[in-house]
């Protein structure tokens, strides 16, 4: 599944900066997957979302809990040492 999502998100990569790897793949996050997009990205969002969904329920993953973050929201976050921020920083 770890293959899949890389390969889709190489697909978007000018759209979406980075991929963290949460709970699901091992890692103490306390979310799934976050996801950091440019802001041409968002006209996009609707898409790429029902494209992951996708990718999951191909696993027979129904719930799974994706947090979508701007990159000016996740620099603003990242100077502000916001915990959140931080523990994907650490972890990841």
């Amino acid at each position: 599944m770890k293959t899949d999502l890389g390969a889709y998100f190489d697909q978007y990569e000018m759209m979406l900066r980075h991929a963290f790897w949460g709970k699901m793949f091992g890692v103490s996050v306390d979310m799934d997957l976050v996801l950091i997009y440019t802001p041409e990205a968002q006209m996009h969002l609707d898409k790429i979302k029902e494209d992951i969904n996708e990718i999951f329920r191909d696993y027979l993953i129904e719930m799974v809990s994706v947090v979508f973050m701007s990159q000016s929201d996740f620099e603003k976050r990242y100077r502000l040492a916001d915990r959140f921020v931080l523990t994907l920083m650490r972890e990841n």
